[in-house]
């Protein structure tokens, strides 16, 4: 039976419960764990188990074409946080970026691609005793880097020269634009992205390196209705990244 001083089961685990909120607050120091009864060594085993028993969190949201913005809590109690990045969810590709005192709640990550898809973790740590104490890693979090999307798409058709003018809203980021188009048709017709270098649906366009980058002539020679789409890409080695395309406008030769 219980003894009649000995506390109440219940009265004891919210003890243990109110212990381990005052460490992670950092209210109260690991030392208060070492007692009559406890040595250092079962007092950093004591710790351990009240460290693993907090799963920290993560936010995490693309900022522009390049960027990631995180947010993250740490406790007073620990002696700082952990940022691990991986550009696969699988747990084996994620490597440590930054480091941080608990007095830091943000970061912004730098330098990505776009249309590349980034996963973030974190985990706090507290060094006590000559010992480094860990949390449980947090669930990952993703964030995809994406180019603005292409507004403002404007079309003037020169029909003394059969050329048609499009201008549009630069993007920041993008290396170059993608012009598709398909004939107005009530059927569900593909589009097919233009080239400087052969015919596509009687478009080419032309191979003036002069004109602004968000700008393009391109020779038309087809009477008729057609609706046109514009993308931005980055080109990264061999590999292309592609922002969404515009919203569809159509355009009429004549």
């Amino acid at each position: 039976s219980r003894h009649p001083c000995s506390p109440r089961p219940s009265t004891a685990k919210a003890q243990i419960k109110a212990d381990k909120k005052a460490i992670l607050k950092g209210t109260k120091k690991p030392e208060f764990l070492i007692n009559a009864e406890n040595s250092l060594e079962k007092a950093q085993k004591k710790l351990a188990k009240v460290i693993k028993s907090y799963t920290p969190r993560v936010k995490a949201k693309a900022a522009d074409y390049q960027s990631v913005n995180l947010s993250f809590s740490t406790p007073k109690g620990f002696t700082g946080i952990q940022v691990y990045r991986a550009f696969r969810s699988s747990e084996n590709t994620f490597a440590k970026i930054k480091a941080f005192k608990p007095s830091v709640t943000s970061y912004q990550d730098t330098g990505l691609l776009p249309s590349w898809s980034c996963y973030y973790k974190v985990r706090l740590y507290k060094k006590y005793g000559g010992k480094i104490y860990y949390t449980p890693f947090s669930e990952p979090k993703k964030a995809t880097p994406k180019f603005e999307k292409i507004v403002n798409v404007d079309s003037e058709f020169y029909e003394d020269v059969d050329v048609l003018k499009l201008e549009w809203t630069e993007i920041d980021g993008a290396d170059g634009y993608e012009i598709w188009v398909k004939e107005y048709t009530e059927e569900d017709e593909a589009f097919e992205m233009m080239t400087k270098f052969e015919w596509v649906k009687g478009f080419r366009i032309e191979s003036n390196f002069e004109i602004p980058l968000n700008m393009a002539y391109i020779d038309a020679t087809i009477e008729g209705p057609y609706v046109i789409k514009i993308r931005p890409y980055r080109k990264n080695a061999e590999v292309y990244l592609y922002g969404k395309f515009s919203d569809p406008i159509d355009v009429i030769i004549q």
